[in-house]
């Protein structure tokens, strides 16, 4: 398996974190005030942002990506139990911190990994993730934000992949190309 790895070793960092002079200067005006105004306000943790998540998404969203029948939601209390679990079943978050978002990621109330676990019980077979060392989880979250984002963004996987692939598939400016 390797599902922590969206949140370590797949990780391309987080615009939103960057500062609304880098995103003006990279795409411009509009959809810096997107990123770094209407965005905190739509999908932070405000209750204007609850009042229009719930506009656009229901009062129920979690029944989109539920198997669940309303009876049995109802008898496990299925909305009070989301509601204090702070599980946002939309998927629509804000995060101005970059490790937050890692963070959320990694949490370990993810169905997939429930779901993963169930899995390995019915077959029985130890699922196993590398990507859940703390040691690649730890260098992941290292790296500065502002390195996946910038100039030299490639640079970390070239450095990381120095004396293990060739200088051609390293170097190599056209995409999807990277052919021995």
């Amino acid at each position: 398996m390797g599902e922590f790895g969206n949140a370590t070793i797949s990780w391309t960092g987080m615009e939103d974190a960057l500062s609304f002079k880098k995103i003006v200067n990279r795409y411009g005006v509009i959809r810096a005030l997107k990123k770094k105004l209407l965005k905190p306000i739509l999908y932070g943790n405000t209750s204007l942002a609850r009042t229009y998540k719930s506009l656009i998404f229901g009062s129920q969203p979690w029944k989109k990506i539920s198997y669940c029948t309303k009876s049995f939601q109802e008898s496990l209390n299925l909305e009070e139990q989301i509601k204090r679990s702070g599980f946002d079943p939309t998927f629509k978050r804000y995060f101005s911190n970059p490790k937050d978002q890692a963070f959320s990621i990694l949490d370990g109330g993810v169905l997939r990994y429930s779901i993963g676990a169930n899995i390995g019980c019915m077959t029985g077979l130890e699922l196993r993730d590398p990507t859940t060392d703390s040691r690649v989880i730890e260098s992941a979250l290292s790296i500065p934000n502002e390195m996946y984002l910038g100039k030299m963004n490639k640079w970390i996987l070239r450095t990381m992949m120095r004396e293990k692939l060739p200088e051609e598939v390293l170097f190599n400016t056209r995409k999807g190309k990277q052919r021995l």
